[in-house]
This record gives C-alpha cells, structure tokens and sequence, in this order.
C-alpha cells in the first residue's frame, strides 16, 4: 500500500514541477509560484516521512 501511495505522490511531483514555468509578475503567477513552492515542499515532506517509515521498518543497514 504504501508503495502505491509513494509512486501516486511521485508523479503529482513530477507533474508539479513540469507545470513551473516563468510567467511574469501578474497576480496569477505570484500565486501560482507560491503553490508550487508550498507543494514542492509538502512533497520534501511526504518523501522524508516515507524514508523513516522505511527506515524503522527495516532498519538502517537493510534501508542502504
């Protein structure tokens, strides 16, 4: 399960990030680069949770 939940997250990442682009300084684009900073770090998170969770799981030596 959490092996499907990790690969879900991943391509909402790379969907994020593909969606970043250069756009100007209208109201829209300051906006919309504010919410893929906010996801890009959101994403930081859930991948960092998921190595602990990995981690405790099957220990550090197993892990690298």
């Amino acid at each position: 399960m959490l092996s499907f939940v990790m690969i879900l997250i991943v391509v909402l990442n790379v969907m994020v990030m593909g969606a970043e682009h250069e756009c100007g300084d209208t109201s829209y684009c300051l906006d919309f680069r504010y919410t893929t900073e906010v996801l890009n770090v959101v994403f930081a998170i859930m991948f960092a949770i998921e190595m602990l969770i990995k981690i405790v799981g099957i220990g550090l030596v197993n892990y690298c």
